[in-house]
């Protein structure tokens, strides 16, 4: 059974250790900890899926890639996947460890993110010394291939959404014979691109018309779609840039909170283990010093008899 001493010694301890410099400390980088992890997990995750929704926009068009660029196995969207991902799935460790107050779990953490975040400079690094202007190299619309039906439903999905005609242009249907099973409509437009004003009197696939009439298109679409597939990624690329600094800036300091965590997590276990070494001593010390007492208190009785 406790002593009302045992009892009285617990309750000073923990009294004093909850209100503790260190345990302080620890709280509130704790509560930082786990805003700035939740942050970053939002942001991997807001990263993740539009690097997803990106990956998957540009390969419902598989005809249209070159793969020997870089929309071929390894897109900017496909690093973003794989960036938010991994984020995501440290973030949630992190998470864990901080909740759970361990300090190896957090230190495992800070560790990771450091890996994480020089491959993230290195990445931000190659994408602005990336060069803009040859990203329509990697894209090519299969002019030659119509008379396939999957590529002819490809060509018009993509020129009708896009609003595109051709790789460069209307005119690259000029000299092209279109399949008979295709939609196509008679240009009538004034022809700069051959430095002329006659009519233009040649066949494009009716999904190049942005108003297409019965036989005749008046409103052609004057832009190549290799061009829009390039202002596409650019776009992509240049948000995904954006979502990976913005992730940057919290990262540093996820990993910066994360050691600062880490410290005060080591610090206040050792303060708890020096207090608890102390109490036990005090204990020891009180115990020798009442059976002293009991010792003293005896030979006293018996001496008290041996007088009567």
């Amino acid at each position: 059974m406790s002593s009302p001493v045992v009892d009285n010694l617990k309750s000073s301890f923990n009294y004093a250790f909850e209100k503790s410099k260190g345990m302080c400390n620890m709280n509130c980088s704790r509560g930082l900890m786990l805003v700035i992890t939740a942050i970053l997990m939002i942001l991997a995750f807001i990263m993740t899926v539009y690097s997803s929704i990106a990956y998957w926009q540009f390969n419902s068009y598989p005809h249209f890639l070159n793969r020997s660029g870089l929309v071929g196995y390894l897109t900017p969207s496909a690093l973003g996947v794989a960036l938010g991902v991994s984020v995501l799935a440290v973030s949630a460790f992190g998470l864990l460890g901080t909740y759970r107050n361990s300090t190896c779990m957090v230190n495992s953490y800070a560790f990771i993110l450091i890996v994480l975040l020089l491959v993230k400079i290195v990445a931000i690094c190659l994408a602005v010394t990336f060069d803009p202007t040859s990203l329509w190299t990697n894209f090519a619309i299969p002019l030659g291939n119509l008379h396939k039906h999957e590529v002819q439903v490809a060509v018009d999905s993509l020129q009708s959404t896009a609003h595109c005609c051709g790789n460069t242009g209307y005119t690259d249907y000029r000299n092209i014979d279109l399949p008979s099973d295709m939609d196509t409509v008679t240009v009538v437009k004034s022809d700069y691109y051959y430095g002329s004003n006659s009519d233009t009197n040649f066949t494009v696939p009716a999904s190049c018309c942005a108003t297409p009439g019965p036989q005749l298109c008046y409103d052609v679409y004057t832009y190549g779609c290799r061009y829009k597939l390039s202002d596409m990624l650019y776009r992509n690329i240049a948000i995904i840039g954006v979502l990976a600094i913005i992730m940057l800036c919290f990262h540093s300091l996820a990993i910066v909170f994360a050691l600062v965590h880490g410290c005060c997590i080591r610090k206040t276990k050792s303060e708890q283990t020096l207090a608890e070494w102390q109490i036990t001593e005090q204990l020891i010390v009180a115990r020798e010093e009442r059976h002293k007492n009991e010792l003293h208190a005896n030979n006293n009785d018996e001496r008290q008899a041996d007088a009567a």
